[in-house]
């Protein structure tokens, strides 16, 4: 996606400050690249609307949907 951080299959780390809903500090992989576009993303994924909003998969199998801000690239 145009604009984005990250794309699809890049490795990345969740930030050490994000919420422990996102698993700080694990390595995950993008799966899924948004823009946040409505209130329920929005809370889901603790984006402002119009931010980019990743889907990431752990290597555990287990994957979320967070904010661009909470990423930092492996």
């Amino acid at each position: 996606m145009s604009g984005s951080k990250y794309t699809y299959g890049d490795s990345v780390q969740i930030r050490e400050n994000a919420p422990d809903r996102f698993r700080p500090v694990e390595i995950a992989s993008v799966f899924s690249i948004d823009e946040c576009d409505n209130d329920v993303l929005s809370k889901h994924a603790d984006a402002e609307l119009g931010e980019y909003v990743y889907g990431v998969e752990f290597k555990d199998g287990r994957d979320t949907q967070l904010a661009e801000r909470w990423l930092d690239k492996t």
